[in-house]
């Protein structure tokens, strides 16, 4: 691990860029609670996500995507059911 050297001599830790990525996902093959309850408990296995918000027929999730990266999301989502992603879209 690289030190930083502030102007008075002591060392500082680096410090950590966190890219914190917000996405929305529109999701067809959603049909009640049971399929939102099964693509929540996927997301909840998806290292790196802070937060979800899953509904019939749409999800927000913010993640980290130093941790996690769009593919397992998508991918989790998927195995989850029979659920095709219809769009998205993401902000950092």
């Amino acid at each position: 691990m690289t030190t930083i050297e502030n102007t008075h001599g002591c060392e500082e830790a680096p410090k950590r860029v966190e890219h914190i990525v917000k996405m929305a996902l529109s999701i067809t093959g959603m049909h009640c609670d049971a399929c939102v309850e099964a693509v929540r408990a996927a997301l909840t296995g998806v290292p790196g996500i802070l937060e979800s918000d899953v509904r019939l027929g749409d999800v927000v999730v913010t993640f980290d995507d130093a941790k996690a990266g769009r593919a397992d999301i998508l991918a989790a989502i998927r195995n989850a059911g029979a659920f095709d992603i219809s769009g998205f879209s993401a902000s950092p």
